[in-house]
């Protein structure tokens, strides 16, 4: 008789029970802990009824917005720190040799690729809508000019290494190979459109 009167709570001591009963049975149930047998039969039917799905914490619009520029202060401030416990190595961090390319002419080099690259895709798929099979043959002519710019971006991208001049002559002879390569694949194309016109 003792138990049974000490686990029949009252109704004020009940509803601060409930509400922390919810809360610590829904936390352990989202982080995967077991939750423990309960001594009471009341409170582990109040643990049963509270089955009610939490939702994740999240934040309002007007503070999400503010992530961005909370990380970018977060980065700098850990930058500066960084600079002041050892200003040399901060300085390292930056320098870059002389012969390192500028970024216009990496937004250049970039571009270049990237036009390249949608042309290749447009030759290809110009040869599927018409039918033409030698308008993607200009898009295996145009590979080779492909893999030439791609050393040079190499070559640049590790400030043009005396280990890797052999990028330089590789360059050069793709360059060459793929001017014949599109010169060829153009012909293809010419004397197809000769031959419907005829």
């Amino acid at each position: 008789m003792m138990i049974s009167s000490l686990c029949l709570p009252s109704a004020s001591s009940l509803a601060k029970s409930t509400a922390q009963n919810e809360y610590q049975y829904n936390k352990r149930r989202i982080c995967g802990t077991p939750v423990p047998a309960l001594l009471c039969s009341s409170q582990k039917s109040l643990a049963s009824r509270s089955n009610i799905e939490t939702p994740p914490p999240f934040l309002p619009p007007q503070q999400a917005q503010h992530l961005p520029s909370l990380a970018l202060a977060a980065g700098t401030l850990a930058l500066s720190f960084a600079a002041i416990a050892d200003p040399a190595a901060a300085l390292e961090l930056h320098m870059e040799p002389s012969n390192a390319l500028s970024l216009p002419t990496w937004a250049v080099h970039t571009s270049s690729v990237i036009e390249w690259l949608a042309g290749m895709g447009l030759m290809w798929r110009y040869g599927e809508v018409s039918g033409n099979p030698r308008w993607k043959g200009m898009t295996w002519g145009m590979l080779p000019c492909l893999g030439s710019a791609m050393c040079a971006c190499t070559w640049h991208f590790f400030y043009n290494a005396p280990e890797l001049e052999f990028l330089v002559t590789l360059q050069a002879g793709l360059t060459v190979l793929g001017n014949f390569t599109c010169w060829a694949a153009a012909y293809r194309i010419y004397q197809s459109a000769q031959t419907e016109g005829a």
